[in-house]
């Protein structure tokens, strides 16, 4: 054996290898115990008295470690921090980081806080995110830092994202993970998250501290109900006013806004968004009344009458309010109307005229067609003519009555007559 080879043939081209027992080397263990996390360093120093069989002893250890290199690793095992109040979601909205958010960015933003003390670098904490209950992959949310230098509107990372350990606040954008539609669906989400450190110290967030939001993209919905305000105050009864419909309750109305949805605070204002004609509104609109189990919320206005006879039409203009995820709507203009009359039909005139065009004067004598019997027709005549109310409505049209054969009584005085027959006409 020389200088690594075999002199031996045909071994001679091959290199050896050597096998040394363990109990004959310099290797000595020693076993470290109560350590306290920080950074360890290992190393001989000359002043430890250790020396080789030629007495040689190791160098001395300098504080740059430019001599007597040590063996150095950082002992951690304390897993990540995070600030619970520093987690959020973007609310569109509110225009900030909510824990709860409402959100019409099917890639909505995030953000997060964690920190570590003992992993302080860019990548000291990973952190992974998850929608459901377990962080296994196939990841079903997918992320990357919010405004990404030169990666493509849909490109994400798949799983692992970092962030340093100082506490600092990275915003996130989350997608969906299928690559073909990076689009959130509407819905609800609840976010956990993973921190791990570079010691491998794990810290999943606690459940009731996990990021919630809604995606909503669809424009809010009203639907506008009317009632006297004696009613039942139940909308979708039978008590209401129905739209285009007549009504005769000598009271005030009650309108009632019903929204499919929440909308934003104070986003909703009587003289911004509601028009009303022949009324005049009674206070305030109401306070939102929200039910968060089907979420929608209501409002209630009061009007008073203008008129005895008016027709009544309350607008909410399209595209007026915002709901809570900052969505416009509605997505056109809305109305409800009704004639409200509380004015009694007048029977202005009976006017009779026989079959030869001859009409018979009220009180007066008629001999028929030159003494021969003949058919008469009677004409019933209501309501006021063509006088008009204050918005040129034309009032004869809100006194149309239920009018038929029923309502009338015909008396003849008289020892021989036969049949009398006949009808109402309509107009």
């Amino acid at each position: 054996y020389y200088h690594g080879y075999w002199k031996d043939y045909p071994s001679a081209n091959w290199h050896s290898v050597l096998e040394v027992e363990k109990d004959q080397m310099n290797i000595f263990e020693m076993p470290l115990s109560s350590l306290v996390e920080g950074v360890i360093n290992i190393y001989v120093d000359a002043a430890s008295g250790m020396t080789d069989l030629a007495g040689n002893a190791p160098m001395a250890h300098d504080a740059e470690n430019t001599t007597n290199i040590p063996f150095t690793f950082t002992y951690d095992v304390t897993p990540p921090t995070y600030v619970r109040t520093e987690l959020g979601v973007y609310d569109d909205n509110k225009e900030k980081y909510v824990r709860s958010a409402h959100t019409n960015d099917r890639t909505p933003q995030i953000k997060i806080r964690a920190s570590d003390v003992l992993s302080t670098g860019s990548d000291g904490i990973k952190v992974n995110i998850t929608d459901g209950a377990d962080f296994l992959d196939p990841p079903n949310i997918w992320m990357r830092p919010n405004g990404s230098g030169d990666y493509a509107a849909d490109y994400f990372i798949q799983r692992d994202i970092y962030t340093d350990g100082l506490g600092s606040e990275p915003v996130i954008e989350i997608a969906n993970s299928d690559e073909n539609d990076r689009d959130l669906d509407d819905g609800d989400y609840s976010l956990l998250f993973k921190f791990t450190d570079l010691a491998g110290n794990e810290r999943i967030i606690e459940s009731n501290d996990a990021l919630t939001f809604n995606v909503d993209t669809e424009p809010p919905v009203i639907t506008i109900f009317a009632e006297g305000v004696s009613g039942d105050d139940v909308v979708d009864t039978e008590d209401d006013i129905q739209d285009g419909a007549y009504f005769n309750g000598n009271e005030s109305i009650k309108i009632t806004f019903l929204w499919n949805d929440s909308l934003k605070d104070d986003d909703f204002i009587k003289d911004d968004d509601i028009t009303v004609t022949g009324a005049d509104p009674v206070g305030d609109l109401s306070d939102p009344l929200e039910n968060q189990g089907v979420d929608t919320t209501v409002y209630t206005l009061e009007l008073s009458p203008s008129a005895d006879e008016s027709i009544i039409e309350v607008t909410v203009e399209q595209n007026s309010v915002k709901d809570n995820a900052a969505n416009d709507g509605p997505q056109a203009d809305k109305t409800f109307s009704f004639t409200y009359d509380i004015t009694d039909p007048v029977l202005d005139e009976i006017e009779v005229t026989g079959a030869a065009g001859t009409v018979i004067d009220d009180n007066g004598h008629y001999n028929g067609d030159e003494g021969t019997a003949e058919d008469v027709e009677v004409v019933f005549k209501w309501a006021d003519g063509d006088n008009t109310d204050d918005n040129d409505n034309n009032i004869d049209d809100y006194d149309e009555v239920d009018f038929n054969n029923n309502d009338i009584a015909i008396t003849i005085d008289g020892e021989d007559f036969t049949a009398i027959s006949g009808y109402v006409a309509n107009g």
